[in-house]
């Protein structure tokens, strides 16, 4: 009867184990249960049966998860239950619609790389391409990428 005790607390964990690592990641319920779960079936065979089936109580929860992730990895199971889609969307503003190259305008606040900026009578968040631009600068639109409009300071000469 203790070695079924064992057995089924070693069964148990390997079960939480692989709940814990494949469907609920982070440290969990499913955690913490297997890890008790272990170290009382661990405990349980060093007390009642000695040294060598308390190793082997070690050892066959060891070998277990290792099985388990083993399995798992290999047997393309992850790869069933992953995420294979890719995001290719971007926020295209009705703002940034009537912005294009060479636009000019005006800082509405610091540009510390990203900012508000003030361009064909919208405020919109910017980009700077020149580093640092203070608060009501001139700046022109240097391009559009990616829904992105990066600027730089307007020469004064321009």
């Amino acid at each position: 009867m203790d070695i079924v005790i064992i057995i089924g607390l070693i069964v148990l964990g390997i079960i939480l184990f692989a709940l814990e690592v494949f469907v609920i990641p982070g440290i969990s319920i499913a955690g913490i249960s297997a890890t008790i779960s272990f170290a009382f079936a661990i405990y349980y065979a060093f007390t009642h049966f000695g040294m060598t089936v308390g190793f082997i109580a070690l050892g066959g929860s060891a070998l277990g998860c290792l099985i388990i992730l083993f399995f798992v990895t290999h047997n393309k199971i992850i790869e069933k239950i992953a995420l294979k889609k890719d995001l290719s969307g971007n926020v295209n503003s009705s703002n940034e619609r009537n912005i294009s190259s060479g636009d000019k305008g005006e800082t509405v606040t610091r540009v510390a790389l990203i900012g508000m900026a003030k361009i064909n009578g919208n405020t919109i968040e910017v980009k700077s391409i020149d580093g640092f631009i203070n608060e009501g600068t001139p700046i022109l639109v240097d391009r559009i990428e990616g829904g992105r409009i990066l600027i730089k300071k307007q020469l004064s000469n321009s």
